[in-house]
């Protein structure tokens, strides 16, 4: 093979080893981030304590318990005990928030909502549908919240007519995000079948950079390196500016779904950002190696054996 056509092959191959492992890095996070409880607990776990948040939560969780109680007791609420029972519902909604069980029964919440959601993708893939978007699941909480208002009126007339637990049916708030637009079901299940595969598309990327090093001809691997990590950096440059402009929040969601979704959003940027990192830090190797290699040659040129002279030669 001709040495220019090698030294463009070499550089081709150290190119699609960097879009290879980028790319395994990103199918590892996509894969981990859906069918793993951790990452999602890593990234929405922290809204427990935040306060924006428990300003929220207890009003929507009052809402909710009001319509769970009055569809699922088997007695109804006295007139004379309606403002009661809501100012009762309000104050254990606010106090559970407080009490050392939310914690727990926001984990739950989480994984659960992340169990919906991969239930959903299963289903699209039968159904044909177009979206799946990530339902808030509220039951763990919803059940939290009534025993603690079960707890709270003990003894009292209103106390005596709650059962002391009721099943919750599922309840979730739909964020509608992502839309079909932002990520349809089938897309994210075409792209959650490859993250599948991340570990081949790391083994690939090796390959490819071994190919490229063993393509490159002699003298030219320094800079087969250098294309490497110039190639890297470029990568983790582009990802930096695509996670800045991440967003598909959905329009007139309530102040709940807003801030999970950009709290899921911006766990998502965090991601993109690790992600990136490594790919500098590749990248700065890279070019290290590739800086050596030419320093090294510089000092250590190679020398072509002298030409015997013809009157010495022997026979």
């Amino acid at each position: 093979m001709p040495t220019t056509a090698r030294k463009t092959l070499a550089v081709l191959l150290a190119v699609l080893a960097v879009l290879a492992a980028a790319l395994g890095l990103a199918a590892r996070t996509a894969d981990a981030l859906v069918n793993t409880p951790e990452p999602l607990q890593r990234i929405l776990g922290p809204l427990a304590t935040n306060d924006e948040l428990r300003e929220i939560l207890p009003q929507e969780l009052g809402a909710q318990l009001t319509t769970q109680i009055t569809n699922n007791i088997p007695v109804p609420i006295p007139g004379a005990l309606n403002s009661v029972l809501e100012q009762a519902i309000a104050t254990s909604s606010s106090a559970l928030i407080s009490d050392a069980g939310f914690a727990a029964a926001w984990e739950t919440t989480i994984e659960n909502t992340r169990s919906d959601y991969v239930g959903k993708l299963a289903a699209a893939k039968t159904d044909r549908a177009t979206e799946a978007t990530v339902e808030l699941n509220l039951a763990p909480l919803l059940t939290s919240a009534y025993g603690t208002l079960r707890g709270s009126l003990d003894g009292s007339a209103l106390g005596l007519l709650l059962p002391q637990n009721i099943k919750m049916p599922p309840v979730s708030v739909d964020t509608n995000w992502p839309d079909a637009n932002t990520l349809s079901a089938p897309a994210a299940n075409r792209w959650l079948g490859i993250a599948a595969s991340w570990g081949w598309l790391l083994v690939g990327a090796g390959v490819l950079l071994v190919g490229a090093l063993f393509t490159a001809p002699r003298g030219f691997r320094g800079k087969t390196w250098i294309a490497l990590g110039a190639a890297a950096l470029l990568l983790a440059a582009t990802l930096i500016v695509f996670g800045t402009r991440l967003s598909g929040m959905p329009v007139q969601q309530s102040e709940l779904t807003t801030l999970v979704i950009e709290q899921l959003v911006t766990g998502v940027r965090a991601e993109l950002r690790s992600i990136s990192n490594m790919l500098i830090i590749g990248g700065v190797v890279a070019l290290l190696a590739g800086l050596g290699t030419w320093i090294w040659r510089k000092e250590n040129p190679t020398e072509t054996p002298a030409a015997i002279p013809a009157g010495n030669s022997r026979g």
